[in-house]
């Protein structure tokens, strides 16, 4: 390359489209969503961010665990509770409903 300029890093390389043999999936939709309560402490201390809380999903659409990945301490707990209490139509694979997992992000404004 001209003028000693490093060459830019290749792109990153995206998902391949899967072959046409692979089974067809459904990401699973949300039924019910809970919005997660402000806690008090929080609010006394005026946290706000968004808290990113990845759950797993069963195959009939129940949340069967949740954990906090990123977010203020404070309403880490909050945005889980909520997580816990969502309703999904669980993702189907070839027809037939199976387990995923997903992320959520709950955004705390004051």
């Amino acid at each position: 390359s001209a003028g000693g300029m490093p060459e830019p890093p290749p792109p990153t390389p995206v998902a391949a489209p899967a072959p046409a043999r692979s089974s067809v999936v459904t990401p699973s939709q949300t039924m019910r969503t809970v919005q997660p309560d402000y806690p008090q402490l929080a609010k006394t201390t005026r946290q706000a961010g968004v808290v990113v809380v990845e759950i797993s999903i069963n195959d009939r659409g129940d949340v069967t665990s949740a954990r906090a990945l990123s977010g203020p301490p404070l309403l880490r707990e909050s945005a889980i509770t909520a997580a816990r209490k969502w309703k999904f139509k669980p993702a189907m694979r070839d027809g037939k409903p199976v387990g995923s997992t997903t992320t959520l992000g709950f955004n705390f404004k004051m």
